[in-house]
Order: structure tokens, then C-alpha cells, then sequence
């Protein structure tokens, strides 16, 4: 199956201050259609992750789209940012984030699922909104947690931060602990959290916990599934 994404609007009558979405105008953004960049192929996800933030600056919303198993199935991971605009979402001006690439750090391997999570925030109160990925088959499904940071042109690798659990307080790494699986942002003293569901950190000696790591500052959220 092929992967698609629907992005439906709201609309909101001149006579009441309640909107509603709507099907109408709705329109659909997927890989290599109306200029995004890529293909579509089976398996890959795409959509399986989202999450949107003015990731550079503009005033408009833009889409983060992870395809975590793309290319072909093989789970490296991807993610299309979709910049808004005026009158919606701009796929011709669409770019692809990928590890090892357009200096963004890291391999682009297979397994690792680069996108399983995604949540966005402005985690260094600087007015762009910045993206952390969940990598959790990173390491032979040790996982880690990748952050990318937004600018005037967007998200880019030029100082994006990795986490993994051994960079943390509490546990160490195992395989087999899917590190970055889920992602979620909030003000929880601008903390960013994030969790290692393995059942090997719910035994008594280490704990099942989030871990979060302080940001300069709040605003904004995303939530991320699993992976």
C-alpha cells in the first residue's frame, strides 16, 4: 500500500465563533506529488508521525511528515517538511530530512526508523519552532533521541543535538529498549520528555520513567506514537 496524507481545514463562519473542519478544501500532500520531493512506495509510512510548528519563522503553520520505513520498507526513516504559506501548504517548496544528510547527523541505516516519533516546540526561545525525532531502532534498537533546530530557510542539521539513554541520568542502554519511541513537548519547566518503553526498564531496579532535558524556552507541542 502506498501512503498518503490528508490535510482537512477549518472554516469558520462569519456569523459564529465556532469553526468546524471541513472536507471541502481538503487537499492531499504525499511523497513526489505536486513537487514534494520523493516517491511513493509500499511501505514506507509515510504519515505515520506528524507534527506542525512555524519551524522557520514566517507567521505559517508547516507540516512535519515522517515516513519511518521509508525507503521501500527498509525502516531507514524520513521526514517532509511541507512549509505553509498564505493559502496552505506548499509542497513544491517541500524538503526531506534524512540522518547523514544535508548535515544532519548520523547514518542512514536500515532498521533505524528515523521518524517514528515526532513532536515540535520552540525549545530555544529564539521564535523558530524546532523538531525532535524519535529514533528508536537506532543502535540495534537501542534508540535515541535526534533534535533539530528551526531557522529562517527552516529545520536543518546545523545544530542538531543526539541523545541517547548512557547521555541521561538513570538508566544505561540495552538493545531492545526502542529509546525515542514516543516524543511529547510541553512546559513542564520547558522540558522536552521522552520515554524508553522496553519492558526491560520496568523492573524494580530501574524504573519505567520519562527523562526530559530543560530547554531555553516553552511554547508549542506535538505529540508522538510509537514505533
Amino acid at each position: 500500500m502506498r501512503p498518503i496524507c490528508f490535510v482537512l481545514c477549518c472554516s469558520l463562519a462569519a456569523s459564529s465563533a465556532v469553526g468546524q473542519l471541513i472536507t471541502a478544501d481538503s487537499h492531499l500532500i504525499a511523497q513526489g506529488f505536486d513537487g514534494a520531493p520523493g516517491q511513493r512506495d509500499r511501505n514506507e509510512f509515510f504519515g505515520d508521525e506528524v507534527a506542525a510548528g512555524d519551524f522557520d519563522g514566517d507567521g505559517f503553520a508547516d507540516l512535519a511528515v515522517a515516513a519511518p520505513s521509508d525507503p521501500d520498507g527498509q525502516g531507514r526513516g524520513s521526514v517532509t517538511v511541507f512549509p505553509g504559506g498564505l493559502f496552505g501548504l506548499i509542497p513544491e517548496e517541500a524538503y526531506e530530512l534524512r540522518q547523514g544528510a544535508g548535515g544532519l547527523d548520523g547514518n542512514d541505516e536500515r532498521g533505524d526508523g528515523f521518524g517514528s516519533a515526532l513532536a515540535a516546540g520552540d525549545f530555544d526561545n529564539d521564535g523558530y519552532w524546532d523538531l525532535a525525532v524519535g529514533v528508536p531502532g537506532e543502535d540495534g534498537s537501542e534508540g535515541i533521541l535526534q533534535v533539530l533546530y528551526g531557522s529562517e530557510t527552516g529545520l536543518n542539521g546545523d545544530r542538531d543535538q543526539v541523545w541517547d539513554q548512557s547521555d541521561l541520568e538513570g538508566s544505561g542502554r540495552d538493545r531492545g529498549d526502542f529509546f525515542g519511541s514516543a516524543v511529547t513537548v510541553g512546559d513542564f519547566n520547558a522540558c522536552l520528555l521522552y520515554t524508553s518503553p522496553s519492558p526491560r526498564d520496568l523492573n524494580p531496579n530501574r524504573g519505567f520513567r520519562l527523562l526530559g532535558v530543560k530547554g531555553g524556552g516553552g511554547g508549542g507541542g506535538g505529540g508522538g506514537g510509537g514505533g
